[in-house]
């Protein structure tokens, strides 16, 4: 791969029909979510505060199932749509306006299950936002909920989730380390996968769910690291002293040659 001041390459993923019939989708359940306002042409407060607000629109790679996240008077829930009624269900049952985000939504390829952060990221101090000066105190976590609406779970704490196609794993960072765990057994230890320098982001999983790719940030320069799930074998593509990071896999995902992970972008000169 040729360097330069940035190389950005990128390859369509077959996501495209998904996105637009994600987008439609948001745009139809929004409006029928809207509240009504007071008679006599009079605006009615309540109302305008109570409005629902959508964000962080995702779609499964390979089905079509959305899932969103839907803040109403505070209170955030996953909510879900699949084709062809695209009729929203919400997946999740907070019920307070306790301040604890909803971010980092993943759905697995067969849009069976929903993972998701609930809490916000920590300070330099590696404190966790505590809104309600909680006690007991408050953390970052993985939490899961399957599209059936059968209940959501909590599996521990952790950031950046990626789940497998069939959605029996999820993969996710906790302190520094990548992890592995059962994504439908809260009882379940997180299997340590990579305990390396650096600091690990943007988990990426192959469409064949064989192989992880992420960002190995070192400072004044980051690698990026791949790891092949059935053999535990680690190595850096072509690791020098750029800014390397955006790893993306093409759509056949085979091995972790060069060829098939597309999307890096190299800056020098930092």
């Amino acid at each position: 791969m040729a360097r330069g001041a940035a190389t950005v390459m990128r390859a369509a993923t077959g996501r495209t029909t998904a996105a637009a019939s994600a987008v439609l989708a948001a745009l139809v359940l929004t409006t029928a979510a809207r509240p009504t306002a007071a008679q006599n042409g009079q605006t009615d407060l309540d109302a305008l505060v109570g409005w629902p607000f959508p964000s962080a629109l995702t779609a499964a790679p390979a089905s079509p199932v959305v899932a969103w996240v839907r803040n109403e008077r505070g209170a955030r829930n996953i909510w879900t749509a699949a084709a062809p009624g695209w009729s929203g269900r919400r997946l999740t049952s907070f019920t307070r306006d306790d301040g604890q985000e909803i971010t980092q939504l993943a759905v697995s390829a067969d849009g069976s299950l929903v993972a998701f952060v609930r809490g916000g990221a920590p300070n330099r101090a590696g404190e966790i936002p505590n809104p309600e000066s909680d006690p007991a105190g408050v953390d970052r976590e993985i939490w899961v909920a399957p599209t059936d609406g059968s209940g959501a779970q909590r599996l521990g704490p952790g950031h950046s989730p990626v789940l497998s196609p069939d959605g029996a794993w999820v993969i996710h960072i906790d302190r520094g380390v990548i992890q592995r765990r059962p994504a439908r057994d809260p009882s379940a230890s997180p299997e340590p996968l990579v305990r390396g320098r650096g600091s690990p982001g943007e988990l990426r999983l192959s469409p064949d769910g064989t192989h992880l790719a992420w960002t190995s940030g070192r400072g004044d320069h980051a690698f990026i690291g791949v790891l092949d799930l059935e053999s535990g074998t680690l190595r850096y593509l072509d690791p020098s002293l750029d800014q390397d990071g955006n790893p993306a896999w093409s759509p056949d995902g085979q091995g972790p040659t060069d060829s098939h992970l597309i999307g890096v972008i190299e800056v020098t000169g930092m």
